[in-house]
């Protein structure tokens, strides 16, 4: 199962994945976010399902040969109406299915950065502040309402979206969301417009990670004043 979180900031767009895998009794550990030429795309849902659907995804916006990220969405949202027409009645289940966020830049590799959830019947919304996805979305989202604010910027995003992922898994809220997080920031502004945080990044994100529970803390006492 999966957790996936984006936000808007005012400098750009985060998007944040744990990495857990759990299929039977097995869990391990694999990447969520994909980066397929300039477009992010980080899909839940059952696994099989979820590889069909990246495949399809791929597939359909190479033949296209897609030159701007409303096109890559259009082929995007296809590929998830084909994959779900195909299996929505074997399952019998729309929700958790399939569904996922895609990002990138207007014109892919300039223009200003905008992120979409696609939900199972190939339908694409744009985020305009914040969303989850994945098995743990109820949990997330309170956190997420609590912390979030249209002013901070992708480091301090990136340490909301950290914060809620470990979170989650350190509390054992949810025994199918753990490991990382990933998390991808992508940006209108510097020379690397799509950027993968290495370790060293992670690592300092969850350095500051006691600042996002202070931050919970302050707007607690906001609401239930001493």
């Amino acid at each position: 199962m999966t957790c996936i979180i984006t936000i808007r900031c005012r400098d750009g767009i985060v998007v944040a994945s744990d990495r857990r895998i759990v299929q039977e009794y097995e869990a391990h550990e694999e990447d969520k976010i994909h980066q397929i030429g300039q477009i992010i795309l980080a899909s839940t849902g059952l696994t099989g399902i979820r590889d069909k659907f990246m495949s399809r995804a791929i597939e359909r916006m190479r033949l296209m040969r897609v030159t701007n990220l409303r096109e890559a969405l259009e082929q995007i949202e296809d590929a998830a109406a084909e994959i779900s027409e195909r299996y929505m009645e074997r399952l019998r289940e729309e929700k958790g299915l399939l569904g996922g966020f895609v990002a990138g830049l207007e014109e892919l590799t300039e223009g200003e950065p905008h992120v979409y959830r696609i939900y199972a019947s190939g339908y694409a919304d744009e985020i305009r502040t914040y969303d989850v996805a994945g098995h743990a979305a109820d949990y997330v989202k309170p956190f997420l309402k609590l912390l979030y604010e249209p002013k901070i910027d992708c480091e301090t995003g990136a340490k909301i979206a950290a914060f809620c992922i470990l979170l989650i898994e350190k509390l054992g809220i949810d025994q199918t969301v753990g490991g990382g997080p990933d998390i991808v920031l992508i940006t209108e502004e510097g020379e690397e417009k799509i950027r993968f945080l290495g370790q060293e990044d992670i690592e300092r994100i969850v350095e500051g990670l006691p600042e996002i529970a202070q931050r919970l803390s302050n707007r607690l006492n906001q609401i239930f004043p001493q």
